[in-house]
């Protein structure tokens, strides 16, 4: 049992403080709204005796879970070597979009059903499908049971699971909303999985469409040595010819080049998507204008929403600030929203801290400050929450079509100017072949690449 202090109003508007006890944030916030009373803030104070000996963490609850007297709400467990015999050790393979999306979804599905975490972790690890998730779940579901906390287990496997992941379940876990925290993720990750697959689908076309501009030229070579072999009047089998042409340019200059754009182009995919660019691929999404707008309606949508719910589980605005700030998915947002939190003091609003990141239009921080004024904050937030979703639904839209369009406009470009480029030069040939003075001398002849020519 803790005891926790609490300021609050009750319907007059009348200030009212003091301490009660309970066994979570969860139930010290029903027993005050069950009295009619608007909590403030609710900070933790002191605890009973313990009846046995306290476990390394605290216990997980699908409603959450209560730091140890003493710890702030938002502190997570960073002091385990990820090396040791005691941290989670599974194939670091990077997980897709759409292996977290089923993998949240599943975890919320069977937590809102009332099963216990470390069960639900327990399922996952021999029915999930992606292995390295497979084996995190099986590891997991041990340690969880043991009471540690998922989010710490999380954060050891960060080719697994991104900086916004973990934030976003550590802020359920001590927020008492888990499930609600793992679907909101689910929604997040599916969202990206289905941009991420547009994008595939234009890169795909992108580096098919440079890879033609060698081929292009080998063709042209191709169709320039067979008009020669054919105007030096040779009469065999031109399959042979064109065989022995090809061969010869992919052995040459030309096939050098496509293996080179080849292998260019997969390793250049696999050093892009590496973890160790992650957070640069971060910032520029947060930079290019095609992707920035929706990038600053993702975050702040996320950002709200876990402030919202935090704000009705009574936890005070820096704590929630701090937590909500490790919660966006990306990583250049979630550095200046906690260097925010860390200017902050801990008699701080959450309007203040809005005003001093900049990351809110001023008719929305009026929001925030009215839902203060009222005690309604987090239905303000809430609200905005929505108005930024409806952003990113529509930002959405725009990247994938103008992405669509812009590949369709490079694809035919690209094809023009290469079917232009081969006729050019194949009907630069032909009339050099058949002009009056070549044809009237009997004794010219076009050169004929001699690797070219069958054995007589």
């Amino acid at each position: 049992m803790f005891t926790y202090k609490f300021e609050a109003q009750d319907q007059a508007g009348v200030a009212r403080n003091g301490v009660l006890n309970a066994a979570t944030v969860h139930e010290a916030m029903k027993q005050l709204s069950s009295q009619g009373l608007r909590v403030k803030t609710l900070k933790l104070e002191k605890a009973a005796a313990p009846l046995a000996p306290p476990v390394s963490r605290p216990a997980v609850s699908p409603i959450g879970y209560q730091p140890p007297v003493g710890q702030p709400v938002f502190q997570s467990d960073t002091t385990l070597d990820p090396s040791s015999s005691d941290a989670i050790k599974v194939r670091k393979k990077l997980a897709s979009y759409k292996d977290r999306w089923l993998f949240f979804s599943q975890l919320a599905t069977m937590l809102r059903s009332g099963i216990a975490p470390h069960d639900a972790l327990n399922r996952l690890g021999t029915q999930f499908h992606n292995k390295g998730l497979k084996e995190f779940s099986a590891k997991a579901s041990v340690e969880v049971g043991q009471g540690k906390a998922l989010s710490d287990l999380m954060q050891r496997c960060p080719w697994l699971f991104q900086r916004g992941d973990i934030g976003i379940v550590r802020a359920g876990e001590v927020g008492g909303f888990l499930p609600d925290a793992l679907a909101f993720l689910a929604a997040r990750c599916q969202d990206a999985h289905s941009l991420s697959r547009v994008f595939f689908w234009i890169f795909l076309v992108l580096n098919q469409g440079i890879l033609c501009l060698p081929f292009f030229w080998m063709f042209g070579r191709t169709l320039t040595h067979m008009f020669d072999v054919a105007n030096a009047g040779y009469q065999g089998n031109y399959f042979a010819i064109w065989g022995r042409s090809t061969k010869v340019q992919l052995l040459g200059g030309a096939g050098l080049t496509i293996l080179l754009m080849i292998l260019a182009l997969t390793v250049g995919r696999w050093i892009w998507h590496s973890l160790a660019l992650r957070r640069w691929r971060h910032g520029l999404g947060a930079l290019i204008p095609h992707t920035r707008k929706r990038a600053s309606a993702e975050n702040m949508e996320s950002f709200t929403w876990v402030l919202s719910r935090l704000g009705k589980s009574g936890i005070s605005p820096f704590s929630a600030w701090n937590l909500a700030g490790e919660s966006v998915p990306n990583e250049r947002y979630a550095d200046k929203l906690t260097a925010t939190g860390r200017s902050l003091n801990e008699k701080a609003t959450l309007s203040q801290g809005f005003q001093a990141s900049g990351l809110l239009q001023p008719e929305y921080q009026s929001m925030v400050q009215t839902g203060e004024y009222t005690g309604t904050a987090p239905m303000a937030l809430d609200e905005l929450a929505k108005i930024f979703e409806g952003e990113r639904v529509g930002r959405t839209a725009w990247i994938k079509t103008g992405g669509v369009v812009l590949m369709i406009l490079f694809v035919t470009v690209l094809s023009c100017a290469g079917t232009m480029g081969l006729y050019s030069a194949f009907m630069s040939k032909v009339m050099d072949d058949t002009a009056p003075e070549n044809v009237t001398n009997p004794e010219y002849k076009p050169d004929v690449d001699p690797r070219i020519m069958p054995d007589q």
